[in-house]
C-alpha cells in the first residue's frame, strides 16, 4: 500500500491547484504537445480522481501508522484506571479482612450467631457471607479453618425448597460439596448451609435460627 501511494504522489503531487487551473488556461501544461482544451477537459476527470485517491490512501496511512499507538495508549489508560480501582478498594477494606489469593476473609471463630445474623454482621463489616465460587478458592480457605469449627456459607433455599442459591448473588450456588446423606429435605425448615468442621466442611443444611460460627467475605 505504501507503494501505491508513493507512486500516487509522485504523480499526483499535492498541488491542488493545478487541477483548477486545467479550466483556466489549457495552455499553461506543456501535455505532450500542447493538445489543447478539449484533450485537457477530458483529462480533468481522471486527474481529480487520482488527487482524490492520493488523499485517501494518504490518510488511511497516517492511520495505520497511528492505531498501535493509539491502542496501545488507550490500553495503557484502562490499566491504569484498573490499578486504581483495586488501589481505591483495598484501602476501603475492613481490616478484620485478611487475604488469601484474590480474596479477603474475616474468619468469626468465636461469636456464633444463627444464619441472618450472620449475613447482617458480614454486611455490616462491609462484606457479605461466604460465597464459593470454585474449589480451588475453597481450597486456599479450608488451610485457615478450625475443624472443630463449623462455619455458615451464604447458601439457603428460603426462596425454593431444594433450589440451592447464592445469597450474595441471587443466582444458583456455584460450588456445592455435601456431606454423604446431605442435603436432607425432609425437614422443611433446614434452609441455610453450613460448613461441618469434622467432615472437612463439607457443606450440610440446618435451620437458619440454628448458631454457628461464620465467614465473611470481601472480593477486591
Amino acid at each position: 500500500m505504501q507503494k501505491y501511494l508513493i507512486l500516487l504522489m509522485l504523480v499526483f503531487p499535492k498541488q491542488d491547484s493545478w487541477a483548477n487551473d486545467l479550466t483556466k488556461s489549457p495552455c499553461n501544461l506543456d501535455l505532450g504537445n500542447q493538445c489543447g482544451e478539449h484533450c485537457l477537459k477530458s483529462l480533468k476527470p481522471i486527474v481529480a480522481q487520482g488527487l482524490l485517491t492520493r488523499d485517501n490512501l494518504e490518510m488511511c496511512f497516517k492511520q495505520q501508522i497511528n492505531s498501535p499507538y493509539r491502542i496501545e495508549k488507550i490500553i495503557s489508560q484502562i490499566e491504569i484506571t484498573e490499578q486504581n480501582i483495586r488501589n481505591t478498594t483495598t484501602k476501603c477494606i475492613n481490616p478484620l479482612f485478611k487475604p488469601i489469593e484474590s480474596q479477603y476473609y474475616y474468619i468469626e471463630n468465636t461469636e456464633a450467631l444463627n444464619w441472618y445474623g450472620a449475613a447482617q454482621k458480614c454486611v455490616a463489616l462491609g462484606g457479605h457471607l461466604l460465597n464459593l465460587q470454585s474449589a480451588k478458592q475453597f481450597d486456599l480457605l479450608k488451610r485457615h479453618l478450625r475443624s472443630d469449627v463449623d462455619y455458615w456459607t451464604d447458601i439457603n433455599d428460603l426462596s425454593t425448597t431444594d433450589d440451592w442459591v447464592s445469597l450474595t448473588s441471587g443466582h444458583q450456588a456455584t460450588l456445592l460439596i455435601w456431606i454423604d446423606g446431605e442435603p436432607k429435605t425432609v425437614y422443611k425448615s433446614n434452609h441455610c448451609v453450613y460448613l461441618q468442621g469434622t467432615k472437612e466442611w463439607k457443606m450440610k443444611n440446618d435451620e437458619c435460627e440454628s448458631k454457628c460460627r461464620f465467614i465473611c467475605q470481601h472480593s477486591a
